[in-house]
């Protein structure tokens, strides 16, 4: 009688195994094809620099991918986000006025591996500008190498290192605003030339005014 008892416990262990196993071959196996059919999820890093408004439109943005809010961005600030689940395929980066929908700016790009997104966002009245658009088949590495930007127009040395890879770039200037990039020259860095930096540095743009 033992023996037999014996017998039937080995067996429901075995057999409580064997459906333990199963199951966790079952769900392998579904999940393998769901990633054959939809693809697997791909790592995008997204770099957005908002450029600051003085005076007027100085709102919030959300932004969203396929409809989907992932954060808000401050007005003025530079926002970095990496993302792990994005499929292969055409997607939809929106950037939205906190409170009114209406007031956006779309942009659509493909994802066919990792990727890095970059733009400049700009607030307006009636809509959001979404300008300098790169997109990189990669994840664009931090080690940036920083340039000269003095005595260049801020609105050229912006481009410049925007172009290098620097998403926190900031000017000031001595007891003025500055509204028209192009009428004011760099004339100092805080960080050196020549050396290598995280992109996500913060660069101040020392600038003066030029009377025309």
């Amino acid at each position: 009688m033992k023996k037999k008892i014996r017998n039937l416990v080995i067996i429901t262990a075995t057999a409580g195994l064997l459906y333990t196993h199963g199951m966790d071959l079952i769900m392998t196996c579904f999940a393998l094809g769901y990633y054959a059919y939809k693809g697997f999820p791909q790592e995008v890093y997204l770099d957005v620099a908002f450029q600051d408004n003085v005076f007027f439109d100085t709102y919030d943005v959300d932004v969203y991918i396929d409809d989907e809010k992932i954060d808000t961005i401050p007005h003025g600030k530079y926002y970095t986000d990496m993302l792990f689940d994005l499929r292969k395929g055409t997607h939809m980066i929106s950037f939205r006025k906190v409170g009114d929908l209406s007031v956006s700016g779309n942009y659509a790009f493909d994802v066919k591996g990792e990727t890095t997104f970059k733009c400049m966002i700009h607030a307006r009245h009636s809509d959001i500008l979404v300008d300098q658009v790169q997109v990189f088949d990669s994840l664009v590495g931090n080690a940036i190498k920083m340039v000269d930007t003095e005595g260049m127009y801020l609105a050229d040395a912006r481009r410049s290192l925007w172009s290098q890879g620097f998403v926190n770039v900031t000017s000031a200037a001595d007891d003025d605003y500055i509204l028209d990039e192009n009428n004011w020259i760099v004339v100092s860095q805080n960080v050196e030339a020549e050396k290598v930096y995280d992109k996500n540095t913060a660069i101040i743009l020392q600038c003066e005014h030029i009377r025309r």
